[in-house]
């Protein structure tokens, strides 16, 4: 025998003698019988059989796998929402300087057509008027 199995022999002893002298040996009337079993079935009736008992754990221990699962799926779609949502935070802002950048360059296109329309009438003014000098001068050399 190995000192393990002589230390496991020696707390079993001392246990028996505990027990023994607590009461707790065996039983010699009918009385304490009738209590021992009624304790017995009283605790039996409190206690679930392993063949109900472990098919419910397994069930809880499922749930508890697709509950951590299902955690783990939905931090990830919302950090994958953050990042979406920054995504679309910033080609709404690139969108808004091209609009506002649109909006700069038209209204330059405008001026420029303004002034384009306003060169135009001058050069028609000015060749009206060039007209004008041409035309005294060709009756100053007639006459």
């Amino acid at each position: 025998m190995g000192v393990a199995s002589m230390r496991r022999w020696a707390a079993s002893g001392a246990l028996c003698v505990l027990l023994a002298g607590s009461g707790f040996g065996p039983c010699n009337n009918d009385d304490e019988l009738k209590a021992a079993q009624a304790q017995r079935d009283a605790l039996l009736a409190s206690t679930r059989p392993k063949s109900e008992f472990w098919p419910e754990v397994e069930r809880k221990g499922a749930a508890v796998k697709a509950e951590k699962q299902v955690s783990a799926d939905v931090a990830k779609q919302k950090a994958e929402n953050g990042a979406l949502a920054q995504e679309i935070s910033a080609t709404e802002q690139r969108g808004n300087e091209a609009r506002s950048q649109r909006a700069a360059a038209e209204a330059a296109l405008a001026a420029a057509k303004a002034e384009l329309e306003r060169a135009r009438a001058e050069r028609v003014r000015r060749d009206e008027i060039l007209a004008g000098f041409a035309a005294r001068q060709r009756s100053r050399e007639a006459s």
